[in-house]
């Protein structure tokens, strides 16, 4: 049974070697370790604190968001919640408790904290449109960097209604203003630029 943590790392250790030579093998693998992980720890949390006080998605992003990721994977993930914002604290213990777990299972914490830990990654739907909007007026390249993960994302568990809901929000924020397209560009470009020199180095 794969009903602790440590059981799913040993599961993991056991598949990953025959889930090498095919990506969607490979994948599959990686979605059913996160997504029974996020079940143990909304189990456990629902102990705590009892279940969920709201709809909610627990999506992934980076290379899980995209469904290209390799042997090594770190975490990049996030929750979104229907509500008031005092809900949060709920949402942020089950953030905690998803990191804690996938840490055991072999995902290393994301050294940026792109992480339903992190309360920039876990907030109410109202909220992170607001937070949307603040990123693409600032323009800069932290917060353009922080808009480019989110929209590399897609929900693993829960209502994929809310991720939707803000994904068009933000398609309507950038049909405001049409030349942030050219600057997402040249801000992905940079981001490549550099993990090229890092590995070449």
């Amino acid at each position: 049974m794969l009903d602790t943590y440590e059981a799913l790392r040993e599961y993991r250790d056991m598949r990953l070697q025959s889930a090498l030579y095919g990506h969607k093998e490979l994948h599959a693998l990686h979605d059913r370790l996160i997504t029974r992980t996020f079940r143990l720890a909304r189990r456990q949390v629902a102990k705590e604190q009892g279940d969920p006080p709201a709809p909610f998605a627990f999506y992934l992003m980076g290379s899980a968001g995209r469904g290209e990721q390799s042997v090594w994977s770190d975490q990049d993930h996030g929750i979104l919640f229907s509500g008031e914002d005092h809900l949060q604290g709920y949402f942020l213990r089950l953030g905690e408790e998803v990191s804690r777990g996938l840490e055991v299972v072999g995902y290393d914490r994301c050294e940026g904290e792109v992480m339903a830990s992190n309360p920039l990654w876990c907030q109410s739907t109202v909220r992170f449109k607001e937070q949307i909007r603040s990123w693409l007026e600032a323009e800069d390249w932290q917060t353009l960097r922080h808009f480019t993960i989110f929209f590399d994302s897609r929900v693993l568990h829960g209502d994929p209604v809310l991720l939707e809901e803000v994904k068009a929000h933000a398609f309507s924020q950038l049909h405001k203003a049409p030349h942030l397209y050219k600057r997402l560009y040249e801000n992905m470009e940079f981001m490549k630029k550099g993990q090229e020199y890092l590995v070449s180095f």
